[in-house]
């Protein structure tokens, strides 16, 4: 037997939707998928979490078996933070962010079947002020967004794009997946790419911007791991 496992699809707050069987008995695996709650191909909820999980085994006649399914979490919560470098303050408003990625469709295997680019919008923004002139610290304007997608494969392709509204550019333009495995310690260089990113569902870039609200592409901070890029051609 096949054995397939969702957490977080049945209840009222899913954001994924599955097919149902045709037949029960008959209907086969391959009929099996999960795809995600959208309208015009964009998302811009705080998805509720989405697990899943495979096992197989034999069944002999009269047998009792019992069996542990793992499960992995295909949802990710991203939060991206703009911090200006010269003390001018920001605002959410003056950047639109987003994240593209063609993951909306899940197969029985869990593997991302292409269906159509989805654009994820932030579900939360502001901004805020770090210090204070009072405190002798010189103050640093930021502002933050969250962004929630579906599962972050190595077959696809998500990119991240800050468009600037004063420039009329965008000022961030990169590969999701090459950012996010930089955190991937050489302690752990046997590990493949797609297991690192399965690994873990919570993502917090931070990203710094100059004078002209540029993004200074020498370093940037990931999960709490500064990382210092040698080339900006990532």
């Amino acid at each position: 037997y096949t054995l397939i496992a969702y957490a977080g699809l049945c209840c009222g707050e899913t954001s994924f939707t599955a097919p149902q069987l045709q037949t029960r008995a008959v209907s086969r695996r391959e009929e099996v998928s999960v795809s995600l709650k959208q309208t015009n191909n964009i998302s811009k909820a705080s998805l509720h979490p989405l697990f899943y999980g495979m096992a197989t085994l034999e069944v002999g006649k009269d047998d009792y078996v019992e069996e542990t399914i793992y499960l992995k979490k295909d949802t990710n919560n991203l939060r991206f933070v703009l911090q200006q470098m010269n003390g001018e303050q920001i605002k959410a408003d003056e950047f639109d962010v987003k994240i593209t990625d063609d993951n909306g469709l899940l197969a029985w295997d869990n593997e991302v079947q292409q269906n159509g680019v989805i654009t994820y919008l932030p579900w939360t923004k502001g901004e805020t002020v770090i210090g204070s002139q009072e405190d002798g610290v010189t103050p640093v304007s930021a502002a933050y967004y969250e962004l929630s997608t579906s599962r972050l494969t190595t077959i696809t392709a998500p990119r991240r794009v800050v468009f600037s509204r004063e420039r009329g550019e965008n000022i961030i333009n990169i590969p999701l997946n090459t950012y996010l495995l930089l955190l991937k310690s050489e302690l752990y260089s046997e590990m493949p790419a797609q297991e690192f990113l399965d690994r873990i569902s919570e993502w917090s870039l931070v990203f710094f911007l100059d004078s002209g609200n540029r993004w200074v592409n020498s370093h940037i901070v990931v999960n709490d791991w500064i990382v210092r890029l040698n080339t900006a051609e990532l």
